[in-house]
């Protein structure tokens, strides 16, 4: 499986709610063959042979965004016409767990490059007591972000961060 615990737990409480949501219940009538017909149906629908054949990223996007709709999720409509906002929310969610906390304590790079990058892409809004830039990350969007999200990487894969201030 491609798939993390938490991804395929995810799924399930997802799939119980979208059967939920459209009225795939057995008090309706439905039976667990014709869920599974369905399930394995809207898998297909999304180009996965089973669950087993999603990947962690876009694929998986995909299908939580599905599973949301059908839940009249409107994110999750959004989603499917925008899967850029996955890959977004993804790398956002790398910068804060673990780009940013990589660098943390090394002010060399704020007055440097991520400060230059978040003052430029407006996603500063303001600064800290050591004067380094205070990010609001849901501000950098497409290109940005990815500029954003490969100079913190490059600059963890660098030795110059090992210098404390």
């Amino acid at each position: 499986m491609k798939l993390s615990p938490a991804q395929v737990k995810l799924f399930w409480r997802l799939w119980a709610g979208a059967c939920r949501a459209q009225g795939w219940t057995p008090e309706r009538g439905v039976s667990r063959e014709m869920l599974e017909e369905r399930r394995k149906d809207l898998l297909a629908c999304l180009g996965f042979a089973s669950l087993h054949d999603v990947d962690r990223t876009r694929g998986y996007g995909k299908l939580k965004a599905t599973l949301l709709a059908l839940q009249d999720d409107i994110a999750g409509a959004v989603e499917i016409d925008h899967p850029e906002m996955d890959a977004e929310r993804r790398a956002r969610w790398k910068l804060e767990r673990e780009l940013l906390p990589a660098l943390e304590g090394f002010a060399i790079h704020w007055p440097t490059y991520l400060g230059r990058i978040a003052l430029d892409c407006g996603c500063a809004v303001g600064r800290d007591a050591k004067g380094r830039p205070l990010l609001e990350l849901g501000r950098l969007t497409g290109e940005q972000l990815r500029n954003f999200v490969m100079t913190a990487a490059k600059l963890v894969r660098s030795e110059n961060h090992t210098k404390p201030f």
